[in-house]
């Protein structure tokens, strides 16, 4: 499976090949999910694949402050859930958390953002995503991952070197506040004010960056473009505009 990302990579036997290099992935398995998930069996759920660019970008990445990874997840049960990431939070810059963006490289993602205080729901969005698809996830919301569909889901994101992941806030809680099955959307009874909206994110690239053109094509071009990767506190409304379809 060759991947439009503006690398050449490809998926072949669920592992990672960078110009026909494999490379080693780090692995989440259903055990190390059990604080937000009801596994039934241990076993690899995702791939999580960090730093990636082209030996000619790496000046430009390090420059920019930013850093360009790919997540595999695999089609598979976590119980009675569809595939997920752990889910996290993002570190804080100058009083509002770093933003992300994410593409979706091949197969189907629904991008689960929520944005709480404490165990209370302020809003929840899923964002449902198709091949080539881009998502950006705005400050002061955490973020899982789910592949919906039977089929392997590669999706690459981009952001701030300086962004560090908190898991602390949806591990304590479970999960995120909506846990995705077979039959629907599920509440998670930790948290309260339930509510939750769903979005197309086709069009939200062109929207932003006027092309359909890979993000990591995007950035190694128009670094510009991102900086509010790096300083978010100058693109707040922005950001908010992505999660409004």
């Amino acid at each position: 499976m060759i991947l439009d990302a503006g690398l050449p990579l490809e998926i072949k036997n669920g592992n990672l090949f960078l110009n026909g290099i494999r490379l080693e992935g780090s692995k989440r398995t259903s055990g190390e999910m059990k604080d937000v998930s009801s596994p039934e069996r241990n076993e690899i759920i995702y791939l999580m694949y960090r730093n990636l660019c082209s030996a000619s970008h790496k000046k430009i990445m390090a420059k920019h402050n930013m850093r360009y990874d790919i997540t595999v997840i695999f089609p598979r049960m976590l119980g009675n859930e569809f595939a997920k990431t752990l889910g996290h939070y993002h570190s804080v810059s100058k009083e509002i958390s770093y933003p992300e963006v994410y593409e979706v490289l091949a197969g189907r993602a629904h991008f689960l953002l929520q944005k709480v205080k404490g165990s209370r729901v302020e809003d929840v969005v899923v964002l449902e995503a198709s091949q080539g698809d881009m998502v950006i996830v705005p400050s002061g919301y955490g973020h899982v991952t789910i592949n919906p569909a039977n089929e392997i889901l590669a999706v690459s994101d981009l952001q701030s070197a300086s962004t560090k992941a908190d898991y602390g806030p949806i591990k304590k809680l479970h999960g995120a506040a909506y846990f995705e099955t077979k039959k629907g959307f599920v509440k998670n009874t930790n948290y309260t004010n339930h509510k939750m909206r769903i979005i197309k994110a086709a069009g939200i690239k062109e929207k932003y960056f006027g092309t359909k053109k890979p993000v990591y094509s995007i950035f190694v071009s128009s670094p510009e473009k991102f900086a509010f990767l790096n300083r978010p506190e100058n693109f707040i409304q922005m950001m908010g505009g992505s999660i409004h379809g």
